[in-house]
């Protein structure tokens, strides 16, 4: 089961997620965090496989909390991205921070019978 971290600082987007990573099967929503520092704890206490991340949280921008996260030493976690910023240096950013994924808000759930692609080889 990979086990999965949900943050975004608007509570009823990180619900939404939560909702469509509990439709995935071998994946387990471990929790929700709204902020920079509620995801670092989230990470620490939950040891998740990855973290479902906005990059416009109201303490930290996104990718400096992923830097964080790498330099201090916090249990390994793979990040996706899923944010409303399209701006190449974003993306860019994103990517070389270790990303492994970026979408883009908004966006819908794939309908009955679609295949999820998973880079856990579930």
């Amino acid at each position: 089961m990979i086990g999965v971290v949900v943050v975004d600082d608007d509570f009823r987007i990180a619900g939404i997620h939560a909702a469509y990573v509990g439709k995935v099967d071998g994946f387990q929503v471990l929790g929700q965090a709204h902020t920079a520092a509620e995801a670092v704890a989230a990470v620490d206490r939950l040891r998740p496989d990855l973290l479902l991340l906005d990059l416009y949280l109201p303490d930290e921008h996104g990718l400096d909390l992923v830097a964080r996260l790498r330099a201090e030493g916090h249990p390994p976690v793979d990040v996706i991205v899923i944010t409303a910023a399209k701006d190449a240096d974003t993306v860019r950013a994103a990517m070389q921070g270790g990303a492994l994924h970026y979408l883009l808000k908004p966006f819908s759930f794939p309908g009955p019978g679609a295949r999820i692609p998973s880079y856990y080889g579930k």
